[in-house]
């Protein structure tokens, strides 16, 4: 039977190995400490049922390198093995490659992959926690480990289990998602920053940047991606091969917005970028507008919640929405549509409706 203590806010649970155990023990008990009494019942409850049905093998006997098996082998060397063979092939290559390095620096990444089990994920996850690191960055950062064992298992072979997937069973075991952002630009915001974009430097590339972010929707690495030859080609379209789902699409344009654009490329080689801005240059660059703008807590990102909104406020179906921005589903195009309270005013009651007793 396990026992519990609690101290400065965490929980210990102490597993006693009864005498008629047969295997190999380092110690008669065996504890761990949790954030939550919760994660450790869920940890004493695993071990006595494993040593009930004999199958339970003491960790602290483990020795760092039994053999030349990978699973054997520090974590860090599988995710080595998976950041070298797996993460070129992904689009988000350059954040996944920071992201399991930083892994590999882990002490936890230290120990035999083999022996890894789900208190110490819960407890990586305390830790992250306890640091202060938004929730997002957690769950992103141990969905990339659940990643790297699935991978490991399924198409490597390794003979273990998926720890991460053992803790989130529970639900609630990771923490919990923030309320995603719902900034939108009022009164006569967006008139300041286009001016301040303007007047600062790389002006015209920013604010043809800005303006077909505002119209279309689209990611800024998608704009990024394009080259002027892609305006002379298309007909108040864009073709995108290089889109977050790895699916291409046609984004249209508005006949203002298409107007402005093939005034921006003209004097421009096909070859060269329709936008020639790194993405560090241009985050600088609308920090430095918003704060001469005098416009707070506004990220580029947002223009894209912007465009969809005012989609949508335009009664633009779904479906097109989706064709336009290129979500695969209606909860993540959801996400993005932030309406005010004046358009939401005038989807209920109509343009300039007032009720009857206001009439009166």
């Amino acid at each position: 039977m396990a026992s519990y203590r609690k101290h400065k806010g965490r929980c210990t649970a102490t597993v006693r190995i009864p005498a008629d155990f047969t295997g190999p023990v380092a110690k008669k008990s065996l504890s761990e400490t949790f954030r939550t009494k919760t994660d450790a019942k869920v940890w004493a409850q695993d071990v006595e049922t494993q040593i009930k049905l004999g199958t339970w093998k003491d960790p602290r006997l483990e020795q760092r390198m039994t053999s030349g098996r990978w699973e054997d082998r520090p974590l860090r060397e599988t995710i080595e093995r998976y950041r070298k063979a797996v993460t070129p092939t992904m689009k988000g290559m350059k954040q996944e490659t920071s992201l399991l390095k930083r892994w590999e620096r882990h002490p936890l990444a230290q120990r035999p992959i083999r022996t890894i089990n789900r208190s110490d994920i819960a407890a990586y996850r305390d830790e992250r926690v306890e640091q202060g690191r938004a929730p997002q960055t957690v769950r992103n950062e141990l969905n990339k480990l659940s990643a790297v064992f699935q991978y490991a298992k399924y198409d490597w072979g390794y003979e273990l289990v998926n720890p991460v997937r053992e803790l989130t069973q529970r639900k609630g075991a990771l923490p919990k998602a923030r309320k995603g952002r719902d900034r939108r630009l009022v009164g006569d915001e967006q008139e300041r920053l286009e001016e301040a974009l303007l007047a600062g430097d790389d002006g015209e590339n920013m604010l043809a940047l800005w303006r077909l972010l505002l119209d279309t929707g689209m990611r800024l690495s998608e704009v990024l991606s394009l080259d002027a030859g892609c305006v002379r080609d298309g007909d108040r379209s864009l073709v995108l091969t290089e889109t977050k789902n790895g699916d291409d699409r046609e984004v249209l344009v508005s006949d203002e917005a298409w107007a402005d654009l093939l005034e921006h490329v003209a004097g421009l080689d096909d070859v060269e970028p329709l936008i020639n801005l790194h993405v560090d240059a241009v985050e600088y660059r609308c920090r430095i507008a918003r704060k001469a703008a005098n416009v707070t807590n506004f990220k580029l990102h947002d223009l894209r919640h912007e465009a969809l909104s005012r989609m949508a406020a335009r009664d633009v179906d779904l479906k097109t929405m989706m064709l336009q921005s290129g979500h695969k589903t209606p909860a993540m195009l959801l996400r993005y549509l932030n309406p005010t309270a004046e358009e939401r005013r005038r989807k209920l009651f109509g343009e300039g409706s007032r009720t009857e007793s206001q009439v009166r």
